[in-house]
């Protein structure tokens, strides 16, 4: 009786513990067929996957439904705090989802302060469902009216950026944003070659609230952030915002923008600045004496300017202030007008500039304006005060 009643418990164990098991293994089969009858892949929100909005733009929405069954409806929501605030449902789904929410149509229901997120849910006939939720970041942060274009001679070049231009501008209508304005920089990004894209620094006060602004843009080829020559080619321009502490991503302001090669042919060689007529000892070039509040140093290699463009009106030197504590100080000498001709310029040339600052360095620039009015900055370097 003992022995049976052993046997009888041990089966009556192995039959608990196998039925435990069976129903375990069903549970995260039925789970894993309702994953795969059901998802929402390739989810993009905002321009770039940014997960961004801003207040006058739609936000876009981008998404792969995937089904074995009729899509039946997809649902978005907006919310805020965690509160619904917008919702529309899809019923002629296919498998692709792409919409878009009315950030433009909601600027009242949001504060810049607000916590949001957009939650999607898809659903199938059989009523197989899945749901995503991702947060987003709002920008208080609104240009219109934005232009750019390069004046040359007496035509306006709409889109067009020439490298080393100083006639080149961005033009706003106006300006409106939230919070505290830190930082404001371009980003230049080259749709077709993402290794060719650029930031490029601006001065934040040239943003100003409620105001129509003619803004200079000077895309110099040999200084940026990433130390490399920006490149010809077509280019969407974006502005990026650090306000309150934080650095948003870059916002698109205007597409198609052409970066064209400079007017002015040169070598990076051709003009070298030097303390004395030695212009190879590298101990004297890039330097310049400052003594009685005057500023002097040799420059070898105008003509070679003068000579390789045609129609140059002035050839001037001018010098900015490096890291400057305040506005920079600045030191500008005019040399060549339109009426020499070759042969009355000099090979060398001294510069000769008045100043009451005694500053230890210069970043030093050849100016050239041509006699249609057009004119560009090639910047040469860094020179420093002659110990």
């Amino acid at each position: 009786m003992i022995k049976t009643h052993w046997l009888v418990s041990s089966l009556l164990l192995a039959l608990t513990l196998g039925a435990c098991t069976s129903s375990n293994d069903t549970q995260h089969q039925q789970s894993e067929v309702a994953i795969q009858k059901i998802s929402i892949d390739k989810l993009s929100i905002g321009l770039n996957n940014n997960k961004q909005a801003t207040p006058n733009t739609p936000l876009p929405i981008q998404a792969k439904i995937n089904s074995k069954s009729k899509i039946k409806k997809v649902t978005i929501r907006l919310k805020k705090d965690n509160t619904t605030i917008w919702e529309n449902n899809y019923t002629d789904i296919q498998d692709q989802l792409n919409t878009s929410l009315p950030f433009d149509q909601l600027q009242s229901k949001i504060s810049p302060n607000s916590k949001l997120a957009i939650e999607i849910t898809a659903s199938d006939k059989n009523n197989t469902s899945i749901s995503i939720v991702e947060q987003i970041d709002y920008l208080d942060f609104v240009i219109k009216g934005v232009s750019l274009n390069t004046i040359y001679a007496e035509e306006v070049l709409n889109n067009k950026i020439f490298i080393n231009s100083t006639s080149s501008y961005l033009n706003y209508q106006n300006l409106d944003y939230s919070g505290e304005l830190q930082k404001v920089r371009y980003y230049f990004e080259n749709p077709n070659n993402k290794q060719a894209s650029f930031y490029l620094d601006t001065k934040v006060s040239d943003f100003e609230k409620d105001t129509q602004k003619q803004i200079n843009i000077y895309l110099e080829k040999q200084l940026l952030e990433s130390n490399e020559k920006i490149k010809p080619g077509d280019y969407h321009l974006y502005i990026e915002v650090t306000k309150d502490d934080k650095t948003y991503s870059p916002v698109l302001i205007q597409e198609n923008v052409s970066i064209n090669a400079p007017k002015t042919q040169y070598e990076t060689t051709d003009v070298i600045f030097s303390a004395t007529p030695n212009y190879d000892n590298s101990l004297d070039r890039n330097k310049f004496f400052f003594d009685n509040k005057r500023l002097t140093f040799l420059i070898k290699g105008l003509k070679n300017i003068y000579t390789k463009n045609q129609d140059i009106e002035i050839i001037a030197v001018r010098l900015i202030e490096n890291n400057p504590t305040s506005k920079p100080h600045s030191i500008l000498v005019n040399f060549i007008y339109g009426y020499m001709d070759a042969s009355m310029v000099l090979p060398e040339n001294q510069f000769h500039g008045r100043s009451n600052k005694d500053i230890p360095a210069y970043n030093a620039y050849i100016d050239i304006i041509y006699s249609n009015g057009y004119s560009e900055a090639i910047y040469v370097g860094e020179i420093t005060k002659y110990n």
